[in-house]
């Protein structure tokens, strides 16, 4: 995986420069009706009934996301862009630019979706925003970085809610950073790094550690922390009362040799956890034992077809919402593999085309209707109808076009 980055500033500690966008510029949106007005009436119920029947039904099927992207050199985008999506027919239409900040690579909403944060990869940095769950604007709270050297490279993060705490896996220095949270959800203060050591196998590229990857256990007292260099995903206990990460890790899943975990995702019944492998396009299944803690690979499988030899990268994996189905991406290949899921053991169903190229990101929406697929050298994302009882994956004719596009989030209002 070759990664480009822009000289950027250096952002300064606590920087609160506000970045606004105000609801005219984000063309396209539907209001929020004003049911409160309503609520205050004294109406006869027939009345009521007929004014809330007046309400577009198409509001109700609308949902907001917002997309993270590479910044600088030919990309068209400025930072964060916040698109709507019609959740009934999948037509996906770019609303403008929620806010600017230096190829924030990947994003995370808090769990009640009033704060949003991103990783500043060419910026050394984390920057937290205030979100409009009506309009989807974004107001920047603070940007702080994310160690002392530089060229870190922040390429993922997670929120751990309890701890009031954000955690970010830094690729360049292979290292992971946490930050504690303000009443506000801005960035307090970097209350924690830790320094990866070792490498792999690959002398072309684990000769050192990359953070790739960080998410939360269910129970919300582990955070997980994939190494690409080291072929290793690490269990970092939480230590709530100091905002940040217990520095020795807990235990770890290992990889084969060679791998490259990039990143992880948790079975829906939290048994599982699934790590996609850049370097061999695999995904390596981990029995989860929360108790221990503990990760025991089990069986390794291919997200290519068999006649193809893994001379590609992946990049993304997601779980179905309703548990039965894992998702993969393939970068050169330029498809998303679709795998059954029994109870861990993972089974390739199919390879569908991304519909572009470069698809480092995908995510679906929250009832596992559509898939939306980023595609980082096509500045496109494109919408597949998902088959909920096959996992199946059918290509619709929407699409938005945005400037490197290398994440997506959904905005639950």
């Amino acid at each position: 995986m070759q990664r480009t980055r822009q000289a950027a500033v250096r952002p300064q500690a606590g920087s609160g420069n506000a970045t606004i966008v105000t609801a005219p510029s984000l063309q396209g949106l539907t209001p929020r009706p004003r049911l409160l007005t309503v609520a205050g009436m004294i109406a006869k119920p027939l009345f009521l009934a007929a004014l809330l029947m007046s309400v577009p039904s198409a509001f109700a099927g609308e949902m907001l996301l917002y997309a993270g992207s590479y910044t600088g050199g030919k990309s068209s985008s400025k930072g964060i862009t916040l698109l709507k999506m019609n959740t009934d027919t999948g037509a996906l239409t770019v609303a403008g630019t929620a806010a600017e900040l230096a190829s924030p690579s990947y994003l995370a909403l808090s769990p009640d979706g009033t704060r949003l944060y991103a990783v500043s990869e060419s910026g050394n940095s984390a920057a937290a925003f205030k979100v409009d769950k009506t309009t989807g604007a974004l107001t920047k709270l603070n940007e702080l970085p994310v160690a002392d050297k530089k060229d870190q490279g922040a390429c993922h993060l997670c929120v751990v809610p309890e701890a009031k705490m954000l955690v970010t896996a830094n690729y360049g220095g292979g290292s992971v950073s946490t930050f504690s949270l303000a009443e506000d959800g801005s960035l307090a203060a970097r209350t924690g790094f830790i320094q990866h050591t070792g490498g792999s196998v690959d002398k072309g590229r684990q000769k050192e550690p990359h953070g790739h990857g960080a998410i939360l256990s269910p129970d919300g007292k582990y955070v997980l922390v994939n190494d690409l260099g080291t072929d290793r995903v690490y269990i970092y206990e939480v230590d709530a009362a100091a905002h940040t990460l217990k520095p020795k890790p807990a235990g770890e899943g290992v990889s084969p040799p060679g791998s490259g975990p990039r990143h992880s995702a948790f079975s829906t019944d939290g048994k599982h956890v699934f790590a996609i492998n850049e370097m061999l396009c695999t995904v390596t299944t981990f029995a989860w034992d929360p108790k221990v803690p503990s990760l025991t690979a089990g069986a390794t499988v291919s997200t290519l077809p068999e006649a193809v030899k893994p001379a590609y990268s992946t990049a993304e994996i997601v779980v179905h919402p309703n548990g039965k189905f894992v998702y993969g991406s393939n970068r050169g290949h330029d498809s998303i593999a679709v795998f059954s899921n029994a109870d861990g053991a993972l089974t390739r169903i199919e390879n569908t085309p991304s519909g572009g190229r470069t698809p480092r990101n995908f995510n679906l929406t929250p009832d596992g209707k559509w898939l939306l697929s980023a595609h980082e050298n096509s500045d496109d994302i494109k919408v597949f109808s998902v088959n909920q009882e096959t996992g199946k994956l059918t290509p619709t004719a929407h699409s938005a076009k945005v400037g490197k596009p290398v994440c997506i989030v959904f905005l639950s209002k």
